[in-house]
């Protein structure tokens, strides 16, 4: 649900002020995922599609875009919603990474369907990987140096971008599009909060390194840390719920957690699995303190007046948290990896305190304001219509 947040919190920046056309820019379409390796091959099928079945997800993904017609596909509909706008924005989140959503081939081809109809392209909110390959620079280097503005969301996202291009690009940064989101349950949450910790989970298979940190496997230490907290969270559980944002596969993890807690304490913790973006928001404008495994589930959590503290499985964590000034809200995985895990966590947020309604409202002024100030700027004009790829 995090892409919901940043896609909302876009939106209701932009459509106070101009005509917004939203279309998709990872997926098109009911058919599989790109690259998918769960496409079921029946052994009567030709002997191509039997041995296609067998090629690796990211060479798959390439030969569906080369040779089997998916940038064809993508540029049609790419060229369906820009050429009747006056600027195309993409963003946000991670855009610049190697998947095998091929986010990098699709960052290139909407920069060049753009230019072909003299259409100015910008990326906004957009975070830079850390597993970023030389040959995905290579794709994405013109897209990159054609965007008419570039806003980032981390200062570690803007020194890639400026190293990789020979400090051709200097991107601006902003904080993540996400706390630009005003929780409307906020206003109306009870006073008390009456979940005192909301442990968000996330598929571990998801992380980049999240095991090798020691000998137990990360769920098994997860159940470990919850274990390990002070008899006022123990001894009444029921006060502490697992939570995920919305993916099936988390949604896996956090039952598999639930078994191992069940098993140590004979307590069985709730799990709330959202539906909806507004779910999840009035769950979290319910609970006082979070620990966050996704890095949108905390950003949630904090715009929500929540007291969040988030996992730092990937630097972008650590990014996005220090361009609001709250690096401290950052727990590394090997602090979690030792006997005292559990005892860290709630020292840190015993540490921390939710944010004041002035501070939330000045942030998302900003974020909106940031992004306002540089389409402006871009378009010169007002009421123009323009593309948001999301």
């Amino acid at each position: 649900m995090g892409d919901q947040a940043i896609a909302r919190a876009l939106s209701e920046i932009l459509e106070p002020h101009y005509r917004v056309s939203i279309t998709s820019f990872g997926q098109i379409g009911s058919n599989p995922s790109i690259g998918s390796s769960n496409i079921p091959v029946r052994s009567g099928k030709p002997l191509a599609l039997r041995i296609f079945s067998g090629v690796q997800p990211y060479a798959k993904a390439q030969i569906k875009w080369h040779i089997l017609g998916e940038k064809h596909k993508y540029g049609e509909h790419f060229e369906s919603a820009i050429k009747d706008s006056d600027l195309v924005l993409v963003g946000g989140g991670q855009l610049i990474k190697n998947n095998i959503a091929l986010f990098c081939e699709k960052l290139a081809l909407v920069s060049r369907v753009s230019e072909e109809h003299s259409k100015p392209f910008a990326m906004v909110g957009v975070g830079a990987d850390v597993r970023m390959k030389k040959k995905n620079w290579l794709i994405v280097r013109k897209a990159i140096r054609n965007s008419k503005f570039t806003i980032v969301r981390d200062e570690i996202s803007k020194r890639r971008i400026y190293e990789a291009l020979n400090g051709h690009i200097n991107p601006a940064v902003l904080p993540d599009l996400a706390f630009a989101l005003k929780n409307s349950a906020r206003k109306r949450r009870r006073p008390d909060r009456s979940i005192s910790l909301a442990l968000n989970i996330m598929n571990p298979k998801t992380m980049h390194k999240p095991l090798g940190l020691c000998s137990k496997s990360y769920i098994d230490r997860c159940t470990e840390m919850v274990c390990e907290f002070p008899d006022s969270y123990r001894e009444d559980l029921s006060s502490v719920l697992l939570f995920t944002s919305g993916s099936p596969d988390d949604l896996a993890a956090a039952r598999e957690l639930q078994e191992g807690i069940r098993k140590t304490t004979a307590k069985t913790l709730p799990i709330f699995h959202p539906r909806t973006l507004e779910e999840l928001l009035a769950f979290l404008a319910n609970t006082k303190n979070v620990v966050a495994a996704r890095m949108h589930a905390g950003i949630l959590a904090y715009i929500s007046g929540c007291n969040p503290l988030c996992i730092n499985w990937d630097d972008k964590v650590e990014g996005v948290w220090s361009t609001v000034g709250e690096s401290a809200r950052v727990i590394g995985l090997d602090e979690i990896a030792t006997s005292r895990g559990g005892a860290s966590i709630l020292g840190k947020l015993r540490c921390l305190r939710s944010p004041s309604d002035e501070e939330l409202d000045s942030l998302a002024d900003m974020v909106c304001q940031g992004v306002l100030n540089s389409v402006g700027q871009a378009l010169s004009m007002d009421g123009a219509d323009f593309t948001c790829q999301m």
